[in-house]
């Protein structure tokens, strides 16, 4: 009797042992899974914050190149007296 009990069991443990080799293998493909979603949205981040930044710049220029456009058309109308 103890030689089948022990037999049982060790199918039990085989087939324990089997399943979490398994389990194992689908979260290490699932968290590759993850970790490349996660390179893609890190990716995604850094383009978003450098066109964040060009678009500042962009903003700046405009502003500096509207304030000088201002300037010069308030030295026009005073030169043409309007």
């Amino acid at each position: 009797f103890q030689a089948e009990q022990a037999q049982k069991w060790d199918e039990q443990n085989r087939k324990f042992d089997a399943f979490q080799a398994e389990q194992a293998q689908k979260w290490d493909e699932q968290n590759r899974k993850w970790d490349e979603q996660n390179r893609k949205w890190d990716e995604q981040n850094r383009k978003w914050e450098e066109n964040t930044q060009r678009l500042d710049r962009i903003e700046a220029q405009n502003s500096a190149t509207l304030e000088e456009i201002q300037k010069a058309n308030r030295r026009y109308e005073s030169a043409i007296g309007a």
